[in-house]
């Protein structure tokens, strides 16, 4: 945690950065055939796809890091490629680091969330109470927000 109470980002940065380089030196591996350029691409593709995605999907990016890294690895020993066995490298880190703080790291709309609900109201129901609009309407006329799941009856 920072000074402000929100955890610190330093994981995903190293993550970030540890897939930008890997896409990089995978691009300057790219003379050792088409499949270090497309390895490239996907180590990139893993950035955002990290953001968009949360809980298990985020455990199976960790799976497709690690066979990334496994494939960047065994063009740089079949057709010795140094850059192809850094970016191996620096993928099974970005891998490694996916893994520990997967559940931690943030992601689109987590502070839409309520803390500890996993994507469920405070009650537990999976949706919150379902007005019809006209009940909706009302309640902005009133001043009230009708997006608030703890309303009074």
């Amino acid at each position: 945690m920072n000074d402000r109470g929100r955890p610190a980002n330093r994981p995903l940065w190293i993550y970030v950065a540890s897939l930008a380089f890997a896409a990089g030196a995978l691009w300057l591996a790219r003379g050792a055939g088409p499949s270090a350029g497309a390895l490239a691409v996907l180590a990139l593709a893993a950035i955002p796809a990290t953001i968009a995605i949360t809980g298990r999907a985020r455990l199976l990016l960790v799976g497709v890091l690690l066979a990334t890294a496994a494939g960047a690895g065994w063009l740089g020993i079949a057709e010795g490629q140094l850059f192809a066995l850094v970016a191996a490298v620096l993928l099974v880190v970005a891998g490694v680091l996916l893994g520990r703080f997967a559940a931690t790291l943030p992601g689109m709309g987590g502070r839409f969330r309520r803390p500890g609900s996993g994507g469920t109201t405070a009650g537990g129901d999976a949706r919150p109470e379902e007005l019809d609009e006209a009940d909706l309407w009302r309640a902005l006329s009133d001043g009230r927000d009708p997006t608030e799941t703890d309303r009074q009856p």
